[in-house]
């Protein structure tokens, strides 16, 4: 295929499933067998979560030991990204002479995981939005020149603005009810001043289900705690503003 026809594939996906379909089925004419796609900083407009990964193909055993030895403060892929608009190729970076032991350390490890060759694909989106897609191969000679470079920079962008696109439409179409009855209950309880623990007991159903509701409502009201999700909540209209005294304050 093209890289038109890739791109236009990537434009095509009707969800996250098949924008990384997409992007897989392109990846193959380079070479690469493993990706990673990551919001390196919250993307509140989209309302997709907190910063992380969205999408990754990278070998299971690597990202374990990436999790649990914390490579993800270390990664000097990643404060690459955020520092350029261009790609670079791993290579590149180990010849970085400012990179510390730490920073060395990681791009070992993943060479000892048995990923050799490979390249950072920085994006940045409006109001400061940052992401980042690493491609990954277990070949040390895989072709990196620049118009291959810029080929794949296409397609990160075409990844990346498919992705925000999908999300904005999500967001742009929840409402009211994008909380449920049960969602409604509980953050009301919570703007009455009631704890988890209360509502567990009050309603009968376990102190996981609450958790788990209270997961969703600060997910769909993209806030960071149930107090401001409380905030944005009665902001909308969702809940009844609460007085000192856990009364519904009357309006005329």
């Amino acid at each position: 295929m093209r890289l038109q026809d890739h791109l236009d594939s990537l434009r095509r996906a009707t969800g996250l499933e098949a924008l990384q379909k997409a992007f897989e089925g392109a990846l193959t004419c380079f070479g690469f067998q493993h990706y990673q796609f990551v919001l390196l900083n919250d993307h509140p407009q989209l309302h997709a979560g907190d910063k992380g990964v969205v999408l990754c193909t990278y070998p299971a055993a690597w990202t374990r030991r990436y999790e649990r030895e914390g490579f993800a403060h270390l990664d000097p892929m990643r404060q690459a990204a955020i520092e350029h608009h261009t790609p670079f190729t791993w290579d590149a970076l180990r010849q970085n002479p400012s990179l510390n032991g730490s920073q060395q350390a990681v791009l070992d490890a993943i060479e000892e995981a048995g990923l050799v060759s490979g390249i950072g694909i920085p994006l940045h989106g409006p109001a400061g939005a940052c992401a980042t897609i690493g491609l990954a191969s277990t070949q040390a000679d895989i072709r990196l020149d620049a118009r291959v470079l810029t080929q794949l920079h296409m397609l990160g962008l075409g990844l990346y603005n498919r992705f925000w696109s999908l999300q904005l439409r999500r967001s742009e179409g929840s409402d009211r009810t994008a909380l449920s009855a049960r969602e409604q209950d509980i953050l009301l309880l919570l703007a009455r001043g009631h704890t988890k623990a209360d509502i567990s007991r009050i309603r009968h159903i376990s102190i996981h289900t609450v958790d788990h509701h209270v997961r969703n409502v600060l997910k769909k009201l993209n806030a960071r705690n149930a107090t401001s999700a409380v905030y944005h909540a009665t902001s909308r209209g969702l809940i009844p503003m609460m007085g000192k005294n856990g009364d519904e304050l009357k309006t005329t």
